[in-house]
């Protein structure tokens, strides 16, 4: 018996090892840098410290840890985005394969 239903899409979801994805989801200001870039936009380091009212070098520190666990990278020009691998298609969603982050629910 399968344990999929039939209207799933599947999706080849990268998995993140256990320590990158906590690190990721144990911070508030990880979240809402993800909140920013799941609208679709890539960004840059200003633009997002300029949204979160906060400053570019706290945002960098922290993208950087996004860069690493390989759900952002850096694309041309310095521009931020989030890998559209993670993306749950028609959601503002990141699927890290055991752990799903919906960031349209962030109050």
């Amino acid at each position: 018996m399968s344990n999929s239903t039939p209207n799933a899409v599947t999706r080849d979801i990268p998995r993140l090892p256990i320590a990158k994805a906590m690190a990721i989801v144990a911070s508030i200001p990880r979240w809402l840098i993800l909140r920013e870039l799941s609208m679709g936009e890539p960004l840059p380091i200003n633009e997002i410290a300029r949204r979160l009212r906060s400053t570019p070098t706290g945002i960098s520190k922290h993208c950087s840890v996004l860069l690493d666990s390989g759900i952002v990278y850096r694309g041309y020009g310095g521009l931020y985005a989030i890998d559209p691998r993670f993306l749950v298609p028609g959601e503002r969603s990141i699927d890290l394969g055991f752990v799903l982050i919906r960031l349209d629910q962030m109050g």
